[in-house]
């Protein structure tokens, strides 16, 4: 609603968004696809922000199963997220969802998390356990030589998940 609400078509804002997911996504980087692929725009830049920040603060929520890791005691074994995407849109997301963690790895090209485990792995041994919703991200871990006794590979199913479906 906040762009077709300024006259920019649905497909527009469909190949702005796929594009702008595989650079790793973040909202300057999509109004700057935007702004590009709807020359004829003036865009608001500094306003769209404020809304697609205010949108974001209203609609990110955990799973549900996600949830429960609040309730964790505070243990000794270091939580470390990885993730794919610009870093500061990421850190952002993960901060408005208040998630604690000891660490945190972005990576920037798609399918990369397997590299980060080596690292995790030099900085934490093993084992380590990797939960992620995409398969393709799991099996890259076997793909790139790492064990079962390295890395713990955990898939979730998330059905209601855009990405990756065809990997599912």
């Amino acid at each position: 609603e906040i762009f077709t609400s300024r006259g920019i078509p649905q497909k527009t804002l469909d190949e702005t968004l796929s594009e702008a997911l595989t650079e790793g996504f973040s909202m300057e980087g999509f109004l700057k696809i935007l702004e590009r692929r709807a020359p004829h725009l003036t865009l608001p830049v500094q306003k769209l922000l404020e809304e697609m920040g205010a949108w974001l603060s209203r609609a990110l929520a955990l799973y549900p199963d996600a949830e429960r890791l609040r309730a964790l005691p505070a243990t000794h074994t270091p939580i470390v997220i990885v993730t794919f995407g610009n870093p500061e849109y990421q850190k952002q997301k993960i901060e408005m969802l208040r998630i604690q963690y000891d660490d945190i790895i972005v990576t920037r090209a798609k399918s990369t998390k397997h590299e980060a485990m080596r690292t995790l792995l030099a900085r934490y041994g093993a084992p380590i356990i990797f939960v992620d919703d995409k398969k393709s991200e799991l099996d890259a871990v076997r793909e790139d030589g790492l064990s079962e006794t390295e890395v713990i590979t955990c898939h979730i199913n998330r059905p209601d998940h855009p990405q990756d479906t065809a990997s599912k």
